[in-house]
């Protein structure tokens, strides 16, 4: 486990930091953006990167440049990502991202498409430590940095963890091993509780497997599920994410309900980046067991429970 980045505590609520997740479930609004174990492949840059091309690749619209890295170090480099509107800008009647669920998760995915360029970047960009998404005009709302920036090295030239799994699995394996998982929270949770799942298919490095899933359930409530997190997030995860045996560049999983309450998270393999946002209304309990069983057919991450490192309510 990296140390994480940054810890944000609202009035909302409390920070929880929450193993075996590899990220964090807050008992009030919030999240915790941080490290979740460095991760992806070494190399030297011997031609031009095509960065637009890889941010082009994991959202259309979106492109990236490099730019001077912030920190005082020679040669350092970091990744601009500018990414279109609607996945970076809230919409109508948005309340804060400090209060409002829908706008933490909206800058939240935000950050997770940039942490995933940048992963994949980085292992084409020795130099490359950092990285920053932003609006078409450069710009990011107050705030906003909590998750729009990150980090994918130490220093230039470090290297990046090996994760030995990562394009060891066809995407064609993964695909089924995310639907299979789906099939089982749907038949392990209470009836009706699932109204309708989508899932998006993100190419994120094409000259290897490298595939990222964006999960999105609506469910009736998600107050009654909140003793099922374990298998929502944990469950869903299963043979995917995270940790140093990870098979895909990413996952993220949203769930909102009929109300408006949601929660969410998304982790960056390479980039070891994990957020996670939940709803101030939803009481989360000490400990998330996943209760139903997943099958792990990719030889990824098992789901195992989460317990939190602090108080809850």
């Amino acid at each position: 486990m990296r140390r994480l980045r940054r810890i944000l505590i609202t009035a909302a609520g409390v920070v929880l930091l929450v193993a075996g997740l590899s990220a964090v479930l807050a008992a009030g609004l919030f999240v915790v953006a941080g490290g979740l174990g460095s991760g992806g492949r070494g190399g030297s840059a011997k031609a031009p990167v095509n960065v637009a091309g890889i941010a082009a690749a994991v959202t259309p619209g979106a492109s990236a440049v490099l730019i001077a890295g912030r920190e005082p170090v020679a040669g350092a480099q970091r990744l601009q990502v500018t990414l279109p509107a609607p996945a970076i800008t809230p919409p109508p009647g948005s309340g804060p991202l400090q209060t409002d669920p829908r706008t933490a998760s909206l800058y939240a995915g935000a950050g997770w498409r940039a942490a995933l360029i940048a992963g994949v970047a980085a292992t084409k960009i020795p130099r490359l430590t950092q990285y920053v998404a932003t609006d078409k005009a450069g710009g990011q709302a107050a705030g906003a940095s909590f998750y729009l920036d990150g980090s994918v090295r130490s220093t230039p030239g470090a290297a990046l963890a090996v994760r030995p799994m990562l394009d060891t699995v066809s995407p064609a394996s993964e695909r089924k091993q995310l639907d299979d998982n789906i099939a089982a929270l749907r038949k392990g949770l209470p009836a009706g509780s699932v109204l309708r799942v989508s899932v998006r298919q993100i190419t994120v490095d094409p000259s290897a497997h490298g595939m990222a899933y964006s999960v999105a359930l609506r469910v009736t409530d998600l107050r009654r599920l909140r003793f099922r997190f374990g298998d929502v997030f944990a469950g869903l995860a299963t043979g995917l994410a995270p940790g140093p045996d990870s098979t895909v560049e990413g996952l993220a999983i949203h769930v909102e309900d009929a109300a408006g309450r949601s929660a969410g998270s998304w982790i960056a393999t390479r980039s070891a980046e994990g957020t996670t946002v939940v709803d101030p209304r939803i009481h989360l309990p000490r400990v998330m067991v996943p209760h139903i069983h997943f099958v792990n057919e990719t030889g990824g991450p098992q789901a195992i429970p989460s317990a939190p490192a602090g108080p809850v309510k």
